[in-house]
């Protein structure tokens, strides 16, 4: 799969909950880039759906935004597509890549 992104990922450990056509789930975000994420959830979105997906951002702050499934693994999670982001929705992503880079020694 990582052969056909155009950005690249970061790991992660981010909170969120998603809401589409097949419902709702509590999930975890542990791969991000500027054009999608993966999303670790027991409840899994269909190929295709589009969710609307709030991300806890310090425990304190949530945050939303919008994406198509790119694929599912039932029981494991599924990968999001980001959709319409705008500019400041954007940014925040590149915020929250640039805070999980791995460092360097």
């Amino acid at each position: 799969m990582s052969e056909r992104r155009r950005y690249e990922r970061v790991e992660c450990s981010i909170a969120a909950r998603w809401q589409g056509l097949s419902g709702t789930g509590n999930a975890r975000i542990t791969d991000l880039g500027a054009g999608g994420c993966f999303l670790e959830s027991v409840t899994t979105a269909s190929f295709a759906e589009y969710v609307s997906l709030d991300l806890n951002i310090d425990n304190e702050v949530w945050f939303s935004l919008r994406g198509e499934v790119i694929y599912s693994l039932p029981a494991v999670g599924f990968g999001l597509r980001f959709v319409n982001l705008t500019r400041a929705e954007q940014e925040l992503v590149r915020q929250l890549i640039d805070e999980h880079q791995p460092t360097t020694v």
